[in-house]
């Protein structure tokens, strides 16, 4: 009669209440152990630091797309034979110049209908048009105008998206990130001093890529080789130089 009098637990029951709540409490004390460093550090008592660090370079690839649009025929083995013919002679003439096979691929290649438009007709079947393109890595940059002087006498009336890029640019990474690095430890050296603020470990650090676009052109040239080029005449094409740049951001914890 006791039990159903008083307010208290059965014994029973206290006794597994209190075995849970001691689990519970082992499981906190045991996430509050492993919280890292970082996670105690409050956010209000850092302070971050940016900087930039800059490389130029100068390009060692170029990349052009090579093209042929073969204009209407009445019939479609005619227009993908003739097309075919043109950028057969421009391919072999381009890896004879040097140029291996895995550093040449097509991107594109449209075969498509051409229509008229007739008032008592309707649309009415003309021919056919074709047009292929291929993009061509050169690494030897002082051929790039010779490149395109062969694609056009062989053939190509188009060549668009000419463009200089750098094959491997971790190299220039690293030195651009050491540049940042030093930059920003100097800033914050800078700002605790002016502040007053003492600046204690680093507890994070990021960074963020970027280069300029690279250097490229138009297909304003094809428009001038289409009209017959005399045979001294030659693409007079300029590499220029590409940055490389690397932003570092420090965060320093404050004593």
């Amino acid at each position: 009669m006791e039990n159903e009098t008083c307010g208290c637990f059965p014994k029973k029951q206290r006794f597994t209440l209190s075995v849970i709540a001691m689990i519970g409490l082992i499981l906190i004390l045991s996430l509050a152990l492993r919280r890292s460093p970082k996670d105690n550090i409050d956010e209000n008592y850092t302070m971050t630091v940016s900087a930039e660090g800059q490389v130029v370079a100068k390009p060692d690839i170029a990349i052009i797309t090579i093209g042929v649009k073969t204009p209407r025929q009445l019939k479609i083995e005619k227009v993908v034979s003739d097309n075919t013919i043109k950028m057969n002679k421009i391919i072999k003439a381009i890896k004879d110049s040097g140029i291996k096979d895995n550093d040449i691929k097509t991107t594109s290649y449209n075969l498509y209908p051409v229509y008229d438009y007739l008032e008592n007709k309707g649309r009415v079947l003309r021919g056919y048009e074709l047009d292929q393109r291929l993009q061509v890595k050169i690494r030897d940059m002082e051929t790039v105008g010779k490149t395109i002087d062969l694609a056009t006498k062989n053939g190509a009336n188009e060549v668009s998206n000419v463009s200089f890029t750098i094959d491997d640019t971790e190299e220039f990474k690293n030195q651009a990130r050491e540049e940042a690095i030093q930059k920003a430890k100097a800033k914050a050296k800078s700002m605790s001093k002016l502040s007053g603020i003492n600046l204690g470990r680093v507890v994070n650090v990021s960074e963020n890529f970027g280069s300029n676009y690279p250097v490229s052109y138009d297909s304003a040239y094809s428009t001038r080789s289409m009209g017959g080029m005399k045979e001294a005449e030659q693409a007079n094409i300029q590499v220029g130089e590409n940055e490389i740049n690397v932003t570092v951001n420090l965060t320093y914890e404050i004593k």
